[in-house]
């Protein structure tokens, strides 16, 4: 991710600059953004040949992902964000429309907790750079386990135990199935990382319940 990826400084300029707005204290996508959203699926579709288009390449370009993987709508998005907010740089956008499509799939899975911002894989290791102390939680669908792991995950942030310095992320286990075991030794879900910094300094395979995940938070705090 490029060097504009303060997660607290990114987030306040997207509602700044209007990608996000709130509405009875729910955030939803700006209508600029839904607007411009719109005409560059247009144009990538073909249906306006006379839309100027950026390549691809300028987007995927100091990224950890390759043009193969982005897809047309995510392309848009990421057009979209950048003609929205100005001081938001091209890689960037790509991964903020990496994190829109992934928010969006799972808005009918109950599996992500509040608070917890959806990541690949591969931007796990600078997600953690970025926050003192993280926890990453690795699910997947039709997953009891899963499910009760995110809804402990979510009491412990609503009653205060999970600090607001913490990184809080959710990555989907079977699309990510291969960095995840390779670079992280992840080999089924639910499992819960508790990091300091990029070091991982313990981990719960399973469903340990809230006072298990309750212990482990607390000690991570400590170390802030």
């Amino acid at each position: 991710m490029s060097s504009q990826t303060d997660p607290e400084d990114l987030y306040e300029r997207l509602l700044d600059e209007g990608l996000f707005e709130s509405e009875d204290e729910q955030l939803q996508l700006g209508e600029e953004f839904v607007s411009a959203r719109q005409r560059f699926r247009k144009a990538i579709a073909g249906r306006d040949e006379d839309a100027d288009v950026p390549r691809l390449g300028e987007y995927v370009e100091r990224t950890p992902f390759s043009a193969e993987e982005v897809d047309d709508g995510t392309f848009a998005d990421a057009l979209a964000v950048s003609d929205v907010c100005e001081t938001v740089d091209a890689g960037t956008s790509l991964h903020v429309a990496l994190s829109l499509d992934r928010s969006e799939a799972a808005e009918d899975e109950s599996h992500v907790p509040a608070g917890f911002v959806s990541l690949a894989g591969e931007e796990i290791e600078s997600f953690l750079r970025a926050h003192p102390a993280s926890i990453v939680y690795c699910w997947r669908e039709n997953c009891d386990p899963c499910r009760a792991v995110g809804d402990h995950l979510a009491d412990l942030r609503r009653d205060g135990t999970i600090l607001e310095q913490f990184g809080l992320a959710a990555v989907y286990g079977p699309d990510n199935a291969e960095v995840l075991s390779e670079k992280y030794d992840m080999g089924g879900s639910p499992t819960t990382l508790f990091c300091a910094g990029t070091t991982i300094e313990s981990r719960f395979m399973g469903n340990p319940g809230p006072k298990g995940l309750r212990r482990e938070i607390n000690t991570l705090a400590k170390n802030l």
